[in-house]
């Protein structure tokens, strides 16, 4: 289960190719949060419900700061090989895709470590600018670990 108290702050970042990094972030950067109000929390409770949909579920997030509810949001997410993958994708195309411009796509997937630490896992990709150059664009996998609080 999914449900429960997580640090705000990440413990662990790993980067594309599997390794550890210095970096570590916040719950509100990983899910790409640009609202200034998901800054400076110190604690992440999640709540999933199972929708009348097959493995679809509606994923709570509330940010606390000292014990007090500072924000709080949902997603719709679909329980794929024991992730959930969140409905948080974007999708941004500049000029014509594949050809004079290119398209940049974002998602997350959260789920439990060995652990029953949270795991969140963001997927870029940009394709392409310029039609003649096929692998102008790139892919990035990343992933931060946040401890369970209780």
């Amino acid at each position: 289960m999914i449900d429960g108290q997580y640090e705000y702050k990440g413990y662990e970042h790993i980067v594309n190719n599997n390794t550890k990094s210095d970096k570590i972030g916040s719950v509100g950067e990983m899910l790409a949060m640009k609202n200034g109000e998901v800054r400076d929390f110190d604690k992440l409770i999640i709540k999933s419900v199972p929708l009348a949909k097959n493995k679809i579920y509606e994923v709570q997030f509330i940010f606390l700061k000292d014990n007090t509810i500072g924000y709080t949001f949902k997603y719709k997410a679909k329980l794929k090989n024991g992730l959930f993958l969140l409905d948080n994708f974007t999708s941004h195309c500049d000029e014509i895709p594949y050809l004079f411009g290119g398209c940049r796509n974002f998602q997350s997937r959260i789920g439990l470590t060995q652990d029953h630490n949270l795991l969140i896992q963001d997927y870029y990709d940009n394709n392409g600018a310029l039609l003649l150059f096929f692998w102008s664009g790139y892919t990035i996998n990343y992933a931060e670990k946040y401890k369970r609080i209780n």
